[in-house]
């Protein structure tokens, strides 16, 4: 079973880029009381074969190779570390990797927009999440999405299946490779738009009010290494037996049931 544990190298990240994302998450943020980030494959949506045939463009592409992304395990991995971990295997060098790491982002994003169609079936929302988001939305909390996906792919799936509106911000696979990274990315980003991080009694370093929402092993990991309590869905590959054994705050099958989530997020 892979765990997607990346490396913890920072990519090029657009200060301009971070400026935006905080001004934008600003009027509701400074509100807030409780942040959740949601994972976006397997969590929100599902339905990824476009998102795959991206990766082989850009390895075939930018790299020269007749590589898939279907070389490696890659559940819960970023983009950056996925694209690594196939480059590594077909004999690359880090620094010939690194050197274009983000022309492969680039082809990927390219690749993706100009293959992404309407009436296109994927990807698909999973059940309950907009009945989810909707309510806390209307509770004024602050949502973000962290995701291994680059941003323009990231924004586009969510756009696409109506729910890009409950998200101004978030951390992306192009901003680190390191998804316990990308969680602390996006919580910088929200206290930047005034959200005040608070702690539970010490000695303890876990944080009180913020909750990472994902599918695999990889998102509780990440969660418990940046310190935030972690709710596992069983929507993905991974089923409640497995996603157990990491130990997240709650586990539920799916986000049906609106009124248990709000009660596991201390909102009810």
């Amino acid at each position: 079973m892979s765990l997607g544990l990346e490396s913890s190298k920072p990519l090029m990240a657009s200060a301009a880029s971070a400026a935006s994302a905080a001004s934008a998450a600003s009027a509701s943020t400074s509100k807030s009381l409780v942040l959740v980030t949601f994972d976006v494959d397997g969590t929100l949506l599902t339905g990824n074969h476009l998102h795959h045939a991206a990766f082989n463009h850009a390895f075939k592409t930018v790299f020269n190779v007749d590589a898939l992304i279907a070389e490696v395990p890659h559940q819960g991995m970023t983009d950056s570390a996925i694209i690594q971990k196939v480059l590594l295997q077909r004999g690359f060098s880090d620094d010939q990797i690194k050197l274009k790491m983000n022309d492969a982002f680039n082809e990927m994003s390219k690749y993706y927009t100009s293959n992404l169609k309407k009436d296109d079936p994927e990807p698909h929302l999973l059940p309950g999440v907009k009945n989810v988001l909707e309510r806390l939305s209307q509770m004024s909390i602050s949502l973000a999405l962290v995701t291994g996906n680059v941003q323009s792919i990231g924004w586009q799936k969510v756009d696409k299946l109506g729910i890009k509106e409950y998200f101004s911000f978030g951390g992306f696979g192009d901003e680190h490779d390191d998804r316990a990274q990308l969680i602390n990315i996006a919580i910088d980003k929200a206290k930047t738009a005034g959200f005040c991080v608070t702690y539970e009694d010490e000695p303890s370093k876990q944080v009180k009010n913020v909750f990472h929402v994902g599918d695999t092993p990889a998102d509780v990991i990440a969660a418990r290494d940046s310190g935030v309590k972690s709710i596992a869905v069983c929507t993905g590959k991974f089923p409640a037996e497995d996603l157990q054994q990491y130990s997240p705050y709650a586990i539920v099958e799916n986000m049906t049931n609106d009124q248990h989530i709000l009660k596991i997020l201390g909102l009810l």
